[in-house]
């Protein structure tokens, strides 16, 4: 077994960049490169459908936002670590951009958190303060933060819901996606997401889930798509692997 796990690495995870993530604690390729904290089968389904001219907003921002920056004509994102927003902004470029956005203060006279508020989402986890606020189950609590894709009033080709607030984001997203845009909501094996799940499949969306490895974690999880139509998606007949790992 541990002949055949070595294998395993050499053949699979070296080349994905797995074992290299795990080393560095940061989602990276073989070569070191930027890759967003999706699931593998996500991150070369993506890189298949963008191309040069997309728009992309990000809720929560990181390497993945390296990883856009480098494929597509603009992404911005929103994040709610001011810390963590300062040192992601060093490396962009161009019109790319963080904005932070941290705990709001007016979190009762918004139109879409009241309309979010009532569908009566679950408020009690099995989790403690600081876990309910990592896995981004606080809601009107960052208002600021789900709001802030309405800034610059335009619609985006891909929208990513990865950080605080997964539930409330969906509400304002469907607004400001094009009508044959893509949403990506990572994570989304975790039920504790339902609420926003149910509102984009009551929009009309049809969700598409790509299970599977997380570069450097040692635990699975979920990446899904969200689209209206199938003309959201390219007609591809063959795209060699992203990784360049052989057809064996």
């Amino acid at each position: 077994m541990t002949e055949h796990l070595k294998h395993f690495e050499r053949l699979t995870l070296h080349p994905l960049g797995w074992t290299r993530s795990a080393q560095g604690n940061e989602p990276l390729d073989s070569s070191g490169a930027p890759l967003p904290w999706w699931t593998y089968p996500a991150i070369e389904f993506v890189n298949s459908m963008i191309s040069k001219s997309d728009t992309v907003f990000e809720y929560g921002s990181g390497n993945s936002t390296l990883w856009w920056q480098e494929r597509v004509a603009k992404v911005r994102a929103v994040e709610h670590d001011e810390v963590w927003a300062t040192k992601v902004s060093k490396n962009l470029r161009g019109h790319n951009e963080v904005a932070f956005r941290g705990r709001s203060t007016d979190t009762e006279s918004d139109p879409t958190l009241i309309t979010y508020k009532s569908s009566n989402p679950r408020i009690q986890f099995p989790y403690d303060a600081q876990k309910i606020e990592r896995r981004g189950l606080l809601d009107s609590e960052y208002l600021d933060y789900a709001k802030e894709i309405t800034t610059h009033g335009e619609k985006y080709d891909w929208i990513v819901i990865d950080g605080m607030c997964r539930r409330l984001c969906p509400l304002f997203a469907v607004k400001f996606l094009k009508e044959d845009g893509i949403i990506i909501f990572d994570n989304s094996n975790r039920s504790d997401y339902k609420e926003g799940y149910e509102y984009l499949i009551n929009q009309g969306f049809y969700q598409i889930r790509f299970s599977g490895s997380v570069p450097g974690a040692a635990f699975p999880s979920t990446t899904s798509i969200f689209i209206r139509s199938l003309k959201a998606l390219n007609k591809i007949t063959f795209e060699p692997s992203l990784f360049g790992i052989p057809e064996y």
